[in-house]
């Protein structure tokens, strides 16, 4: 799959700040904390939420904006594109 320049960009912020907790095949990341994205397959809207709530009402693993601006909606982008395909 050929990816944008935003998306090749939220792949290398996904390796470096997501990679470590969600399973994604496209990064080659096999986390077990996080859900499995590839079976979630989250639209961009949901990615980006998660990437500014952070997940479990507060208390779970995954803390609110590990990356914000236009890095989260690059992520967001790269995740929604690539999760499940």
């Amino acid at each position: 799959m050929d990816l944008t320049n935003a998306q090749a960009h939220g792949r290398e912020l996904f390796t470096h700040n997501c990679a470590t907790c969600h399973t994604l095949a496209a990064s080659n990341a096999v986390g077990l904390v996080g859900p499995n994205l590839d079976n979630l397959r989250p639209n961009e809207a949901l990615v980006l939420n998660a990437i500014h709530q952070g997940r479990a009402r507060g208390q779970g693993q995954m803390p609110a904006n590990l990356v914000t601006a236009q890095d989260a909606k690059d992520v967001a982008a790269y995740v929604s594109a690539v999760a499940g395909r």
